[in-house]
């Protein structure tokens, strides 16, 4: 999640202005479609969005369905499972749909690394986790607060 610039300098995660990276579920099942949405308040040129395992640190299948024009898809580990920018236009809000992988993956958060210049980034800014729902008891949904049905329940 590192650009491969030449003498690029990663900055403090803490030192870019603000970078939300937040999901529409903080439950997901398998093929469940999440929105995923970046919001900075800082303009950025390049970037590069994974979902990744909390427990390993590693890409999740999964495959990026929707992207704002001006990006394009990656495969990482598996088809469409990245996505990066396709031109040095700035950006500040982008939104995108994540389709989960057909088997469970365990927890997982988006990590997305925002490029500001040529020699300068913020790497693994990240999102709150993303709960595996085949292997939560109770699980609920993120906007209501109710609990989901109990065919959602492993």
């Amino acid at each position: 999640m590192k650009p491969g610039h030449i003498s690029s300098f990663p900055q403090h995660t803490h030192t870019h202005s603000t970078v939300t990276v937040r999901t529409s579920r903080s439950v997901y099942l398998p093929q469940h479609t999440l929105t995923v949405t970046v919001q900075s308040s800082r303009a950025f040129m390049g970037f590069l969005l994974q979902a990744r395992s909390v427990v390993e640190d590693r890409v999740v299948g999964g495959e990026f369905t929707l992207h704002p024009p001006s990006t394009h898809t990656l495969s990482c580990l598996s088809t469409d499972d990245t996505v990066t920018h396709s031109d040095k236009m700035l950006k500040r809000n982008l939104s995108f749909s994540w389709r989960a992988p057909t088997q469970p993956s365990g927890d997982l958060r988006f990590y997305i690394t925002l490029v500001q210049s040529y020699f300068v980034y913020w790497s693994r800014i990240r999102s709150a986790v993303v709960h595996d729902g085949t292997r939560s008891s109770q699980i609920t949904d993120s906007i209501t607060g109710q609990p989901m049905p109990h065919y959602w329940k492993r």
